[in-house]
């Protein structure tokens, strides 16, 4: 990444929601997924510096059933190489939240909840980022 821009994956399907996350990330390429499917064939293509998740995504569903952000934690974590740098959680099923960060914990993912769609803590993170951009 050193000297190049971070990329950031959203994975919204709500556009105000969206909006609201990608204002944190201004100075960032941000890249947009509504839906599983689209998500896990842009992280099969594409690095990304960091993944902001929800779980409960539209309800569209492929030839092999992938549907929800635990679908594409997944995907993170079979992942064997170019693994995101870290994943966000944004949704605001409890549940599910811990599952998903349970899973990328035991997978060597460095992850973070967001509760409450508390956007103020993206700030360090968006600021380590671009430092590592800077120093490079």
């Amino acid at each position: 990444m050193q000297g190049s821009i971070p990329k950031v994956l959203i994975v919204e399907d709500d556009d105000l929601r969206y909006k609201a996350l990608s204002r944190w990330w201004s100075g960032v390429e941000i890249i947009r997924a509504k839906n599983a499917p689209v998500a896990i064939l842009l992280l099969s293509s594409h690095h990304f510096d960091v993944v902001s998740l929800d779980h409960d995504l539209n309800d569209v569903e492929s030839e092999v059933g992938v549907r929800t952000g635990k679908d594409i934690v997944n995907y993170i974590a079979e992942m064997q190489t170019d693994k995101p740098n870290l994943v966000l959680v944004h949704t605001g099923d409890d549940r599910a939240a811990e599952g998903m960060l349970n899973q990328l914990v035991l997978s060597d993912v460095i992850c973070r909840r967001l509760a409450n769609l508390d956007y103020s803590s993206v700030v360090p993170i968006k600021r380590w980022l671009l430092g590592k951009v800077s120093s490079g």
